[in-house]
């Protein structure tokens, strides 16, 4: 299955743009 791969650049690009997001709303604060 493929699912494994697509669930780690998923998770990868969810971890940075929660990041992004957070660091935004500390700025922004």
């Amino acid at each position: 299955m493929e699912v494994f791969p697509f669930l780690l650049v998923l998770s990868v690009w969810w971890s940075r743009t929660w990041d992004s997001a957070n660091a935004d709303s500390i700025i922004h604060i």
